[in-house]
């Protein structure tokens, strides 16, 4: 009876024993693990929220961006918005519509780009020849972010195509306003084919010119000195045209060749 006894109490020391050993030791091991746990969980939800945070604010901070001319950097926001949505927070249910708005901010950023290109090229302040000159021109410098910022949106064969157009109409209305100025200065000339010659041109069954405008009869008309005047007037005109185009054109041709070199070229 007294050995049963002694082997209960036994037990019971034991089992005090191991409840202390299990406080002291076990438990609070078991605590640092499930706080490290704990801190690596929050940290991880911290990232999340900041990631969350990033991607809401990214509207406002592109439009800042385009506000102060700064379109690589507005691009490359885009893009790392757009790949912490595919990958960090894709699993964020209620982010899911982003990634659409996203691709429709990057298109009108685009665009953005763009209409600033061709007003600083169709610009008649911006296309002096003085703004053209050397390797650190004025033009040069703001025609530089706006070349990356078209090529890496995949629009300068439109944008071109566009400036082309709007070169080609600007030409002809300089001709014609040359014209129109130059026959003004003439009419008051002696010689300048007077209103009954020219009505004499539509008057004559055989003539060909019945259907040209009323300053091409004149001009027909003109005596050689006068000729000879508008046709420098016009020269005049769209010279200065054509030089700022040749330079303006030189100068992007330079970019575009830049610009591509240094978005195929390997990361250092």
């Amino acid at each position: 009876k007294k050995g049963v006894t002694d082997t209960c109490e036994s037990i019971t020391a034991l089992r005090q024993n191991l409840a202390v050993m299990d406080d002291s030791c076990v438990k609070k091991a078991l605590e640092i693990t499930q706080s490290h746990t704990r801190k690596c969980n929050m940290l991880a939800l911290q990232e999340l929220v900041e990631s969350v945070a990033q991607v809401k604010q990214v509207h406002s901070q592109v439009r800042m961006l385009l506000s102060t001319g700064d379109y690589i950097a507005a691009l490359d926001m885009i893009d790392t918005t757009m790949e912490i949505l595919r990958t960090e927070l894709a699993s964020v249910v209620s982010l899911k519509h982003l990634q659409q708005q996203l691709q429709e901010v990057k298109l009108n950023t685009a665009r953005v780009i763009q209409n600033d290109f061709l007003t600083y090229i169709l610009s008649d302040a911006n296309m002096k020849a003085e703004n053209f000159a050397g390797p650190e021109s004025s033009a040069r410098l703001a025609l530089t972010p706006l070349v990356h910022g078209i090529i890496r949106s995949g629009l300068m064969q439109v944008t071109l195509q566009s400036y082309k157009t709007t070169v080609i109409e600007k030409a002809k209305k300089r001709v014609n306003d040359a014209i129109t100025t130059s026959i003004d200065l003439l009419s008051s000339q002696p010689g300048f084919p007077t209103a009954a010659q020219v009505q004499a041109i539509d008057a004559d069954p055989a003539s060909k010119k019945k259907k040209q405008s009323t300053a091409i009869k004149q001009i027909t008309l003109l005596e050689l000195e006068h000729f000879l005047f508008l046709i420098n007037q016009v020269f005049d005109s769209a010279f200065i045209l054509l030089q700022t185009t040749c330079l303006c054109t030189t100068t992007l041709s330079d970019l575009v060749t830049s610009c591509t070199a240094n978005a195929q070229a390997p990361p250092a």
